[in-house]
């Protein structure tokens, strides 16, 4: 299963990201570089640390970026197991 580098590094080249601690948690930032759009969720260590959830919280930001016009599709993520 890829881990959470892995992942967010698969976005790219159409979607950048950053994650950055707030507090006890951590904040991944999604970004359209085409459209300059944004996702931002903040995820609890426990979160980051079950692949499913993870990976839900991923999916939403991209539903996010995609209701807010982005192009991006969902298979630009890996499959997990």
């Amino acid at each position: 299963m890829p881990d959470v580098l892995q992942v967010l590094h698969s976005l790219n080249p159409s979607i950048t990201h950053e994650m950055t601690k707030d507090g006890d948690k951590m904040v991944l930032r999604l970004i359209d570089v085409n459209l300059k759009i944004e996702a931002r969720r903040s995820i609890a260590a426990h979160e980051l640390n079950n692949p499913q959830v993870f990976r839900l919280i991923v999916m939403y930001a991209l539903n996010e970026l995609r209701a807010k016009g982005s192009q991006v599709q969902l298979s630009v993520l890996p499959h997990w197991d």
